[in-house]
């Protein structure tokens, strides 16, 4: 509900500033009865997997990403600072310039908040999606 606030890209820099009419009184979300069905589906599937063994599982596929990112001399936080199920990093030389819409040429969908890469893992990735961002990427520093 705060001004700029649908530009992702500039959630970092927050604004004491509301969004204009009725979007003020929102608090940051928009309302749809519909989909409790589905939610209801989906909050039972993740106490039945577990939400240790979900932060574990997503925590492992961080860590790779992490991981590779390092051998490309790619800055990543340290693993005691940072959460397990997302990861920034971090370009020596800036962001590189139409880097996510170059990587969604592949299929491969980061984000960028402030001077980071947003990289967001979910349960369905796999090693061969690990793969894939880093082959994307590779190819993106190259140019």
């Amino acid at each position: 509900n705060r001004a700029g606030s649908e530009d992702f890209t500039k959630l970092v820099y927050y604004q004491d500033g509301y969004q204009i009419g009725a979007r003020r009184f929102d608090v940051g979300e928009r309302s749809n009865f519909a989909l409790l069905p589905p939610l209801i589906v989906g909050l039972q599937q993740i106490v039945d997997w577990g939400i240790d063994s979900i932060y574990a599982t997503i925590g492992e596929i961080t860590k790779k990403i992490a991981q590779r990112a390092e051998k490309l001399d790619l800055i990543v936080g340290n693993p005691i600072h940072r959460a397990k199920h997302f990861l920034g990093i971090r370009f020596p030389g800036g962001i590189p310039y139409d880097l996510t819409k170059n990587l969604a040429k592949h299929r491969v969908y980061v984000s960028v908040r402030g001077n980071w890469v947003r990289v967001t893992p979910h349960l369905y990735n796999t090693n061969n999606d690990v793969e894939s961002l880093f082959e994307a990427l590779e190819t993106h520093i190259s140019l």
